[in-house]
């Protein structure tokens, strides 16, 4: 059901930026950083981040009636946080990309001040973070 549920709102953000970009959805990525303790979404294309948008923006709707964006931003702040740490890394320098792959998986990427350091599955991001499914 997480999954699933996280699964549908990246991907329509990234359907939907696809198409604003003139793009596909395997050259649109979601950008995902750390701004003063606080969690900056930007819609990227070809890996350079473009838009910033806000959770409601990723997910198209005008309201969050379930509060997804309160349930998922901590979770993102953790991925980038541990990632920092487990890598000993200065957590501002940190970002990732959540892009899907053209068998419809979603990946996050981990980037150190631009620079590509490590990718996953979401799915086993997730697991890391403790969500089982």
């Amino acid at each position: 059901m997480i999954l699933e549920r996280v699964n549908k709102i990246m991907k329509t953000g990234i359907h939907h930026f696809a198409s604003v970009f003139e793009a596909t959805p395997t050259t649109t990525q979601i950008h995902i950083r750390l701004e003063s303790d606080k969690l900056v979404f930007k819609m990227a294309h070809n890996w350079v981040p473009k838009l910033q948008v806000t959770f409601k923006e990723i997910m198209q709707k005008t309201i969050d009636i379930f509060q997804y964006e309160s349930l998922a931003t901590p979770y993102l702040k953790k991925s980038l946080i541990l990632f920092a740490e487990e890598k000993g890394l200065a957590v501002e320098n940190v970002s990732a990309f959540i892009h899907e792959q053209s068998n419809g998986n979603l990946i996050i990427s981990f980037y150190n001040k631009g620079s590509f350091l490590e990718q996953l599955p979401l799915s086993k991001q997730l697991e890391k973070l403790g969500i089982t499914f």
